[in-house]
């Protein structure tokens, strides 16, 4: 092995070990209570593991107000092999992050020959504490995963290029091969977060630097821009894809909540935060309020500062090409995510940084390396610094991990770093609800009330709890108020409507309900109250078309599939009841729980005996009432017995009448 083999060796190895040992304490974290839920332990799809069915599910439509399938299966996978055990999908993150890293070294070793700073680069990337979101956090698989094909497609694409400019016949036709290579790794990139929608920029700007295949004549600009047209086709249909998916689902904020001007300010401030974060990573947290109002004297120093370097860039172009193709990269890559189109309620987020970085550590890297020459037989000062900088950024982020721990700990260290931060109190609020502490979590959300008066999230969230803990009268009066600031807020109409239905006023509880399904069609959960609601208004042949929709939008819906084969099954009205379509509907809900749920099991052996299929009835309702012995309820177990004698004389069991 030569010497410069060696030091690549010694390099990964290194990056590898530094990289394990700062993160590794997550493989203990729990998961959070922010979107791990919909992603992983609340998603019944997901759950299953991977499945055929949840391939479609992944592929069909947009889910959490997203469309990223591969990274859905990913998380399949995660339940395939550790069920919900979150310390295995944290261990996934974490090496998905190692090797991302690490091939970003070899990437730029490769593409520059520079050792050092290719090393120097990498471990910016896989040390520095804005990092650790990405990392730790389960649902932003979507980060860690898309930035592995990020790489890949960068790593194909060069050798395209390099093969691309032999002067062998053979190499040039092995160069298509790369071509595809590239574009196959770029498409499965963008199927696990659209955000990589900017990598055909990136590759222009490596066409500049460092392959030195850009010049300003317009056929060589023209021919590199065409050899990127399938890459900006992708990027296109996917652009639009994610955009009808957020749209769909409710993250979008519409210009009269958040008017264009103060998107565009919050966007040009966010610009010189994430270099100020980079540069000097303190008080970070999970969650940044959108600032409300806009602290507009930021904006002209911050269009100052991004004008006055992108100059610079620009002008030592030819002198220093790295400044501008680093510059830029940083630039372009968080465009689609700065917040000119607005999607949930941040103001920036820390994860956005993870890929847009690499340009700014490039641009930095090679620069203060160019500078450094002039230390003379004084270089190792520049050695030493970088050591010192890449030590201090490891200790920083090992620190930072420890606060996502569980959710309790890090919304405690989010309201530490910010103690106005309203969201971060419903969030903490809810987590205490959820684990048995009432008066905490009402306390924690009548806070975010104080901080945020009229903010329809912070307002829903305490009604619920207060809706949960009895005080319905406080609680209606919450949802209200959530309508009058915004009237086509779902959930609020939902919630508002099941409270009207439980109390018994049908009319208007169906029809707030079927306004928070108009406002968000292909949520599931809105449907799912409406078809409850029409069965209570014994409106069973609509309820039932409610349940088959609910089934379209989300076949997994556990609640959804027992209440529809119970109703097929049971029903006091034979034109409604149908056998065969209720032991298909049961079955699923009995492969999604592995036969292991009573309640599925009592849905199943109804099922049976209603299409004629007594002796399964009796199998399944004897194993449902073992179940139901071995958890204490034996209330439930009787009633399964009496169901098996009704079985034995092929009687099926049916409700009584309304």
């Amino acid at each position: 092995m030569n010497r410069a083999r060696q030091w690549r060796f010694i390099i990964c190895a290194l990056l590898v070990g530094v990289t394990l040992g700062i993160y590794y304490q997550a493989s203990h974290f729990e998961f959070i209570n922010f979107d791990d839920p919909s992603y992983v332990y609340e998603n019944d799809v997901v759950q299953q593991g991977v499945t055929w069915a949840g391939i479609v599910w992944a592929f069909a439509r947009e889910h959490s107000a997203n469309w990223h399938p591969l990274t859905w299966i990913s998380h399949m996978v995660d339940c395939q092999l550790f069920g919900l055990d979150a310390g295995g999908a944290h261990i996934v993150n974490l090496l998905l992050h190692t090797v991302t890293g690490t091939l970003l070294f070899v990437f730029l070793n490769r593409i520059t020959g520079a050792l050092w700073r290719s090393a120097f680069v990498a471990a910016l990337f896989l040390w520095h504490p804005m990092h650790v979101e990405s990392v730790a956090w389960v649902s932003e698989r979507k980060d860690v995963l898309s930035a592995l094909f990020f790489m890949l497609t960068l790593m194909a694409y060069t050798s395209y290029v390099r093969l691309k400019a032999s002067d062998s016949s053979t190499y040039r036709l092995s160069s298509l091969r790369f071509y595809w290579l590239s574009l196959a790794m770029y498409t499965l990139g963008l199927l696990s977060k659209p955000m990589l929608v900017t990598l055909p920029f990136v590759l222009l700007l490596l066409d500049a630097w460092p392959l030195g295949r850009f010049s300003l004549d317009k056929k060589t600009v023209g021919k590199l821009v065409r050899e990127k047209i399938p890459f900006f086709a992708l990027a296109a249909t996917l652009s639009v894809i994610t955009f009808v998916a957020q749209k769909t689902g409710g993250s979008v904020a519409p210009l009269d909540r958040l008017p264009l001007h103060d998107r565009l300010g919050n966007a040009l401030i966010s610009y010189v935060r994430y270099i100020q974060k980079l540069f000097w990573p303190a008080d970070l947290t999970f969650f940044y309020m959108f600032p409300k109002p806009i602290p507009w004297d930021f904006v002209i120093p911050s269009i100052a500062l991004l004008v006055i370097v992108s100059g610079l860039a620009l002008a030592a172009w030819r002198k220093f090409p790295w400044a501008a193709t680093g510059w830029f990269w940083f630039v372009g890559m968080l465009l689609p995510v700065i917040g000119i189109v607005q999607v949930g309620r941040q103001g920036m987020a820390d994860r956005y940084s993870y890929l847009p970085s690499i340009g700014l550590f490039i641009a930095i890297t090679w620069t203060l390396w160019e500078l450094a020459q002039k230390l003379g037989n004084k270089k190792w000062i520049a050695g030493a610094a970088a050591i010192a900088a890449s030590t201090c950024l490891a200790v920083a982020a090992h620190r930072q991990i420890s606060y996502w721990q569980n959710s309790a700990t890090l919304a405690q260290h989010a309201i530490d770093v910010d103690p106005h931060n309203a969201y971060v109190h419903q969030n903490l609020g809810m987590y205490w609800f959820r684990h048995g502490r009432p008066d905490l979590a009402l306390r924690l959300l009548r806070e975010s009330d104080r901080l945020h008066p009229g903010d329809p999230g912070g307002l829903n969230a305490l009604g619920w709890v207060l809706m949960t803990e009895g005080h319905t009268a406080e609680a209606e009066e919450k949802f209200r108020e959530t309508l009058k600031t915004n009237p086509s807020d779902a959930q609020a109409l939902c919630t508002l409507g099941t409270l009207a239905v439980s109390g018994g006023k049908l009319g208007e509880g169906l029809d707030l309900i079927r306004k928070a399904v108009d406002a968000r069609p292909t949520h599931a959960e809105y449907r799912y109250e409406l078809a409850h609601a029409l069965v209570v208004a014994d409106r069973l042949s609509e309820a039932l078309e409610q349940y088959r929709t609910v089934l379209r939008y989300d076949p997994a819906f556990l609640a959804a599939l027992k209440d529809m084969a119970w109703l097929l099954a049971t029903c006091p009205r034979a034109e409604i009841r149908n056998g065969s379509e209720a032991v298909a509907v049961a079955e699923r809900a009995c492969r999604i729980t592995h036969y292991n749920d009573p309640q599925c099991l009592n849905v199943l052996d109804v099922a049976f005996a209603e299409a004629g299929r007594f002796t399964d009835a009796i199998s399944i309702a004897d194993q449902e009432h073992q179940l139901y012995l071995e958890i204490g309820n034996t209330n439930a177990a009787v009633m399964a017995e009496q169901r098996v004698a009704l079985y034995r004389n092929s009687k099926p069991f049916h409700t009584p009448a309304l």
